[in-house]
């Protein structure tokens, strides 16, 4: 009950009016914010880790974490007979994020106004 009220106090009037995917799209934009506000310098990424681990636990049927701290899950759809589809992405960082930056949003492409933007 927690975590949908958490959504619905994300959710604005204004997007109601262009509809549900609209509104699912704006709650994914969201969620993507906060994963790059999560410092994950290499080799110091457990904060990252734990958050994505978290949020992916839900989505899949399996999750491990290897010995590298890398995370694998397993989501089996139907009978299980289709298709593999593989999801990569890097947890870490080159630079640590810049405290007090804000992400620019200007359409498709999301910069930082300062240093890197994180999951880069």
């Amino acid at each position: 009950m927690l975590d949908l009220a958490e959504v619905l106090s994300l959710i604005q009037l204004d997007w109601l009016e262009h509809g549900i995917q609209y509104v699912e799209e704006q709650l994914l934009y969201h969620e993507i914010e906060c994963l790059l506000s999560i410092s994950g310098v290499s080799g110091e990424e457990d904060a990252v880790r734990e958050v994505v681990k978290e949020k992916l636990t839900r989505y899949v049927d399996h999750i491990t974490e290897d010995h590298y701290g890398n995370l694998l899950a397993e989501k089996t759809y139907g009978s299980g007979n289709g298709p593999t589809i593989l999801l990569n992405a890097h947890l870490d960082t080159v630079d640590d994020i810049v405290e007090g930056r804000s992400i620019i949003k200007e359409g498709n492409i999301w910069s930082s106004s300062q240093g890197i933007l994180g999951g880069q």
